[in-house]
């Protein structure tokens, strides 16, 4: 039962990721100040789960749970010592760039489309070092390589940002 409670708080910050990534489809406006409160407020609880996810690892080891399915196909997560470091950097990289960009694009016509995007890119991050499935696994890591395309693709008129998608669409094949 514990081991099920820890994994569902787990599964909550790659879930309200997923809610600023929704929400941003809705909002278009210039500066959403609801937008940019909520995706600081996702990524900084995504964070504080994930640092809580460290220290349950460290005391008391790895740990698995078939939330939905037949255990060859079942959605779980696994949290383990590699996982629970991944995701705490994948967390703390997402407060830094999500505070940078609330900054660098300040006034920019389509800044929540590029926090929507970027929430939903550290989403299926968060959700591809969980996985404990290979099916999960190989979902999460489609939607990373579609959501990180689409991120690459924000300035779609610059050439480089064209070249540094096609590169990406290279290697992720």
């Amino acid at each position: 039962m514990e081991n099920t409670l820890l994994l569902l708080l787990t599964v909550t910050g790659p879930a309200l990721l997923a809610a600023v990534a929704l929400l941003s489809r809705l909002n278009i406006g210039p500066r959403d100040r609801y937008l940019l409160t909520a995706s600081r407020m996702a990524t900084g609880a995504t964070l504080v789960l994930a640092i809580a996810s460290a220290i349950y690892v460290v005391q008391n080891g790895t740990t698995s749970s078939s939330m939905l399915g037949i255990d060859p196909i079942a959605f779980s997560l696994r949290l383990d010592s590699l996982s629970a470091t991944l995701f705490g950097l994948i967390a703390f990289v997402g407060v830094i760039v999500v505070q940078f960009s609330r900054n660098y694009l300040g006034g920019e016509k389509r800044q929540g489309i590029f926090l929507g995007r970027l929430c939903l890119t550290l989403c299926a991050v968060s959700m591809l070092v969980l996985s404990g499935s290979l099916l999960q696994l190989v979902i999460a890591w489609v939607g990373t390589s579609v959501a990180l395309h689409r991120l690459l693709l924000f300035y779609s008129d610059r050439p480089r940002a064209v070249a540094a998608a096609r590169k990406k669409f290279i290697c992720a094949r």
